[in-house]
């Protein structure tokens, strides 16, 4: 425990501890995206909280304020983040007791978004092709269903990543931190590569792939925001990580197995994978009840329960 604590009042101070807090996760390796996420956290929690940081049973008050209404993963997730901080903070010396301690982790479940052929046929015909920004959208959805990328990894993908047959996730932009190689089809490798020819000529040649009109790189929100107008046109709630789910679900449909999936999608445990496998085995059992051979030899079941000797 810490001998000493700081003071720390202001909202300045505030402002640099959180500061600090970013920096030291930022030693450990973890990526941008994570870290401008507990920023922003932070400081909206800070927004709501203007008293002071050794007021434990404020602070308590404040964040149960705070995490009102959010739905369970989102919950966890922002409780997760005040947690660590409030953790960085006592072992800085600058509190006495972490505020989150009594806050309980609710109980999540997985949800997978599941789109049948058709829908995903109508998905791919939203963009404008006849546009540079409307056929980048369309070549990222090709993507993501070739790939499985996650959609903060495809917007930092660059030229350079993209090699003959497999696309690049570096290990600064992966989730986990740890580079990999995608495998990628033909055809979607064409899309990529007359997206990278239509570039104008004064672009940075070592750019991202998926850039905005004038070249630069594209806001992490910038594809969800295109991807809201899209389902409003369609009809359907459709988000850039729910291409994700597709392709998981396809890829063991069409023979893929749990193993390379888990490769593909980054997955550090066979856990989520295995989600993705139970769904998709719905459907082979499902098609195998209508279509076991055993049903040619003993025939079809009968619905009509009678007396067994």
């Amino acid at each position: 425990m810490p001998k000493y604590v700081r003071n720390i009042h202001t909202e300045t101070d505030v402002s640099s501890l959180i500061n600090e807090f970013i920096e030291a996760k930022r030693l450990r390796g973890l990526s941008d995206f994570t870290l401008n996420a507990d920023k922003f956290t932070l400081s909206k929690f800070f927004e709501h909280y203007t008293g002071k940081l050794q007021d434990n049973l404020a602070i308590k008050k404040a964040v149960q304020e705070f995490l009102m209404g959010k739905g369970n993963a989102y919950y966890n997730k922002q409780l997760s983040i005040m947690n660590q901080f409030f953790t960085y903070c006592l072992t800085e010396g600058v509190k006495k007791g972490n505020p989150c301690d009594d806050f309980k982790y609710r109980k999540t479940t997985n949800r997978i978004i599941d789109y049948d052929e058709q829908t995903i046929k109508q998905i791919l015909k939203m963009p404008n092709q006849r546009t540079f920004s409307g056929f980048r959208d369309y070549v990222f959805m090709l993507t993501m269903l070739d790939t499985g990328i996650r959609p903060y990894e495809a917007i930092q993908l660059r030229i350079s990543d993209v090699q003959e047959n497999t696309l690049r996730v570096r290990a600064e932009t992966s989730k986990t931190r740890t580079e990999r190689y995608l495998p990628i089809t033909k055809q979607c490798l064409q899309a990529i590569r007359k997206l990278i020819a239509v570039r104008h000529e004064t672009w940075d040649k070592k750019g991202v792939v998926f850039c905005g009109c004038t070249g630069e790189p594209l806001h992490r929100k910038s594809m969800q925001l295109r991807f809201v107008e899209y389902s409003k046109k369609l009809g359907i709630n459709v988000t850039v990580y729910h291409l994700r789910h597709t392709f998981a679900l396809w890829y063991i449909r069409n023979g893929g197995d749990a193993f390379s999936l888990q490769k593909i999608m980054g997955h550090t445990t066979l856990e989520m994978t295995r989600t993705y496998v139970n769904i998709a085995m719905t459907d082979v059992r499902k098609n195998h009840a209508a279509c076991s051979p055993l049903r040619n030899f003993l025939g079809k079941d009968k619905e009509r329960v009678g007396k067994i000797e």
